[in-house]
């Protein structure tokens, strides 16, 4: 088994054609036509799936964004298929975005912040003396 990065060309293209897949095989199936605004959903979700995970590498890392599996349940209905991504986006991805925004934050606070230490180990200076005597200003992090 090997892993795909999220972001790879055949990854974001399979939702679109997996979902245009499902609509046809409902639609073969005997099942009513189709909505044309289904469409619309399909093209929809793939952008929103980017713009989160674009999001999420600038907030924390590649390696922590989402994958299109979340978006494959997809109800091929338009009013259900509202309804179901306001519950998907309130309840999995906005507290999912909030939790990796926190973790990005705390982890490059406490890259900066030893940075800092090392600093201070390895020049062994008196931070209150540079910023009075010299002006140097330096901010100290406190987590």
């Amino acid at each position: 088994m090997f892993l795909l990065p999220n972001n790879m060309d055949a990854i974001r293209g399979y939702m679109g054609r997996f979902l245009r897949r499902r609509i046809l095989e409902k639609e073969f199936g005997g099942d009513e036509r189709s909505s044309p605004q289904i469409f619309r959903v399909v093209e929809f979700l793939p952008r929103v799936l980017s713009s989160v995970n674009a999001f999420i590498e600038k907030a924390n890392s590649r390696d922590v964004t989402i994958g299109p599996r979340l978006f494959l349940q997809c109800p091929l209905n338009v009013m259900q298929s509202r309804e179901w991504f306001i519950k998907l986006w309130n309840q999995m991805i906005i507290p999912y975005m909030i939790k990796v925004a926190k973790e990005g934050c705390y982890h490059y606070l406490i890259f900066i912040t030893s940075f800092f230490d090392t600093i201070k180990l390895k020049f062994k200076f008196n931070i209150k003396f540079l910023q009075l005597n010299l002006g140097i200003k330096i901010f100290e992090l406190e987590i």
